[in-house]
């Protein structure tokens, strides 16, 4: 099977996905679109992390005047001729698209004229949280609301959004769970400098949304270091002190890995406005790093593990800080968990994701 891969960048998720592809023997060429952290330039890399609130706001003064959308369509225009002209050199019987806001909905359909056309959502499909944030009419919400239907195979990572993707058109739409990537999500062996560097009694990484920020208040008396995008959490350090104090920096993919493998307890906190039933992607980054997990009670996770021997859950704030208390003097038992739930992560993997993606792909049906 030759499969054409297009995916936004995102730490090293997006590479995994498709190396997984190819240990199942597919034939992958990869199309990865969106600015990598590492090729910003000095000028990005300051406006990213100091000036966002500024940046959002001259994309808003672009839109009211309207030369936001053919500012965009010039550089869109340009990345789908790319897709056009890769898929005719390289003739895929796959087209596998994650997010794929970037794509017109003319370049959809002539792809799927020759190859099926698969969609996988690890966020929202709808991306009502960016437009709330964002606030523009950006022609890539349009790109968006008018694919749903156009592909033959669906997948979302939270099953809450199938009846409403279904009622939007789309064909065929599936649940299938996010995963790890284990290329860099795995124990590690860290100095003891590196320990110093990445570790701390609590970390936690991730965006400081409001529930997040919620249970952290619980823990302004604890060695924790908090990781994420910066731009975000400065937002937040005037308003709460402790949160300056706590931050430690950026942690995108292996950074991430290094903080979980030296710590003594990771908190996962679930967003509270796209991720409804499901589990995160850290719930199984966490345990494949060996790590011990501290995680929002859910549904799903009992389903998926043994809780309170694989890892373990809070309910408030308090339950929270007070089974970090109770774990933090109990190395031993926070040992066993670890690795019980180490041991449960491998189902988990990028790999077993794509050998459940590629086992139901339909055949192209006549167009």
């Amino acid at each position: 099977m030759k499969l054409l891969y297009i995916a936004p960048y995102c730490f090293g998720l997006e590479e995994s996905l498709a190396n997984a592809f190819e240990t199942h023997g597919a034939g992958v060429e990869r199309l990865i679109y969106g600015m990598h952290n590492e090729e910003k330039n000095a000028i990005a890399q300051s406006l990213y992390k100091h000036c966002a609130p500024m940046v959002r706001k001259v994309k808003k003064s672009f839109d009211s005047l309207g030369l936001l959308n053919p500012i965009l369509n010039r550089s869109l225009a340009s990345y789908n001729q790319n897709v056009l002209e890769k898929a005719e050199d390289f003739s895929p019987d796959v087209v596998f698209v994650v997010k794929g806001e970037v794509l017109a909905p003319e370049t959809l359909r002539r792809l799927g004229q020759k190859a099926v056309l698969v969609s996988y959502h690890w966020d929202d499909p709808f991306l009502q949280h960016a437009r709330e944030m964002d606030g523009t009419r950006d022609v890539r919400y349009q790109n968006m609301d008018r694919s749903y239907p156009l592909y033959d195979l669906t997948y979302v990572y939270d099953e809450s959004y199938i009846p409403r993707l279904t009622e939007k058109g789309a064909k065929t739409v599936r649940y299938l769970m996010d995963w790890f990537e284990p290329e860099i999500y795995k124990e590690l062996s860290l100095s003891e400098t590196e320990k110093e560097k990445w570790g701390s009694d609590i970390a936690f990484v991730g965006s400081p949304y409001p529930n997040r920020i919620e249970v952290l208040e619980a823990f302004q008396d604890f060695n924790v270091g908090l990781w994420g995008p910066e731009f975000r959490w400065r937002e937040f350090f005037r308003s709460h002190p402790f949160l300056k104090k706590q931050y430690r920096g950026e942690a995108p993919g292996r950074e991430a890995a290094r903080i979980y493998n030296a710590s003594r307890i990771v908190l996962n906190i679930h967003d509270s406005f796209q991720c409804f039933s499901s589990v995160n992607n850290r719930t199984f980054q966490i345990l494949a790093c060996r790590a011990f997990q501290l995680v929002d009670d859910r549904q799903k996770l009992h389903e998926l593990f043994d809780v309170g021997r694989e890892l373990e859950t809070f309910r408030s704030p308090e339950e929270a800080a007070r089974k970090a208390r109770h774990y933090l003097t109990r190395g031993a038992e926070r040992d066993q968990i670890r690795e019980r739930g180490y041991g449960k992560s491998k189902d988990h993997s990028a790999t077993e994701r794509a050998r459940l993606i590629l086992d139901s792909i339909p055949a192209r049906a006549p167009r």
